[in-house]
């Protein structure tokens, strides 16, 4: 049975960070890190880690985008 806790919240924000950053240029993969502190600070354990990492990767690089273009 996988755990849904705050450590394996925090062990796949750790992954994510390391996806990002082998998937972006520096100072974007900074901007995006920080960015991810804020966004998934109150996402539930549960509903965080039932994502996949790819998925989780992709919907925040998609999000990340859609708010540069906000005013």
């Amino acid at each position: 049975m996988p755990r849904y806790d705050a450590e394996s919240k925090a062990q796949l924000l750790f992954q994510l960070s390391e996806e990002i950053n082998s998937r972006l240029p520096e100072e974007r993969a900074r901007e995006l890190n920080g960015f991810i502190r804020f966004y998934y600070a109150s996402a539930s354990p549960v509903d965080f880690c039932e994502w996949r990492l790819d998925d989780l990767y992709g919907s925040t690089v998609a999000c990340w985008q859609f708010l540069q273009q906000r005013k």
